[in-house]
């Protein structure tokens, strides 16, 4: 786990670079770099759930396992709300507050070198938006989200992103565990996404 996205800190040399993000209608222009997930383009399920579920006028956003904050700077164009970015990278953090500057999100979004959610746990989020790092296995993937069931409001929402190959409608049955309802609201190259509603605590 050591040469992994899902590290602290990314034993490859920094190249960054730039990466331009379509999606939501939106065009946008990201500082990315080596030692993050994806970190060349947007990657198509990152897409899928990004045009899927979408924050509602006001939400307080969390992106979860942020990476460079692709989803998050997504969802800050399209809700006036407060934003969460959250990663347990260093570095993808620092991509991810730079994006923040870059988008003109600074004065509502706070970024957070943290693994999983324990950190903000008194958070109350409308919309928690995760594409799970599936690699770091499932008791890392698992923790994470029951993390995003405990700051969820009661009427709230977690979207999620997994590869069908990788056992996503495993993934959505265990997802149950926290949540009343989780339903699969798109299909497309290889990838499912959820949403999760109605913690059961």
């Amino acid at each position: 786990m050591s040469a992994h996205y899902y590290s602290a800190e990314p034993i490859c040399p920094s190249a960054r670079t730039e990466v331009r993000v379509r999606a939501c209608g939106l065009s946008l222009s990201l500082v990315s770099d080596r030692g993050v997930f994806s970190g060349r383009q947007l990657d198509r399920g990152t897409h899928l759930l990004a045009e899927e579920v979408r924050p509602g006028a006001g939400d307080l956003v969390v992106d979860l396992g942020c990476g460079y904050g692709a989803l998050g700077v997504i969802a800050g164009q399209l809700t006036s709300g407060p934003l969460l970015f959250l990663d347990i990278n260093r570095r993808a953090a620092e991509l991810a507050a730079e994006n923040v500057r870059r988008c003109g999100l600074t004065g509502r979004a706070l970024v957070a070198v943290c693994d999983g959610l324990d950190a903000v746990a008194d958070a109350c989020a409308d919309l928690v938006l995760c594409n799970p790092p599936i690699r770091a296995g499932r008791a890392t993937v698992l923790r994470l989200l029951e993390g995003a069931a405990r700051v969820l409001v009661p009427t709230g929402r977690l979207g999620v992103v997994a590869r069908t190959s990788q056992g996503a409608e495993t993934l959505a049955r265990l997802m149950g565990r926290w949540f009343g309802t989780v339903v699969t609201v798109a299909r497309g190259g290889g990838f499912r996404v959820f949403v999760a509603r109605g913690p059961m605590c």
